[in-house]
């Protein structure tokens, strides 16, 4: 006996459903908010054992936030994995897929910026425009004396 789901014993081709990709940015931001969690962790348990705190990061510049938003919508890979987090940068050199579609742009928006509770840590709105719209939340950690991003939270 054969099933619809059988296209090899019926001869006809079974119909499969098209397989869904998640965006980038939702891949980005599961695996960065597990860093995030992990980073935070361990700092806090490491608190204690702290002399000093390291200074605070300075504020995001409108020309760093052109740059790091030219990086992010940049289609090769190769470019925007310098402005990825040193954390999760592996994550994303293993996707190697641009961030924002062709023909998108991405704007940082630097008078958002809020210092986290963690020194070295901030967070920045960001919206995209063209064939993918939205507005994101952007986790950036301070490394290397730059703006590194840690994740992206759709809102």
């Amino acid at each position: 006996m054969t099933t619809s789901h059988d296209s090899r014993r019926s001869g006809r081709p079974s119909a499969r459903r098209p397989r869904t990709r998640l965006p980038l940015f939702a891949v980005l931001a599961v695996v960065a908010l597990a860093a995030i969690a992990a980073v935070l962790l361990l700092t806090r348990s490491s608190e204690e054992a702290s002399v000093a705190d390291p200074p605070a990061a300075p504020s995001l510049t409108e020309e760093q936030a052109q740059q790091l938003a030219g990086q992010l919508a940049d289609p090769d890979p190769a470019v925007v994995a310098p402005a990825i987090a040193e954390a999760v940068r592996a994550e994303y050199e293993a996707a190697a897929a641009p961030l924002v579609p062709a023909g998108g742009t991405l704007t940082i928006d630097p008078a958002t910026f809020v210092s986290g509770l963690e020194p070295g840590y901030a967070t920045v709105q960001a919206s995209a425009s063209g064939p993918q719209v939205g507005q994101f939340l952007v986790a950036l950690v301070y490394e290397n004396q730059e703006w590194h991003v840690l994740a992206t939270v759709p809102q």
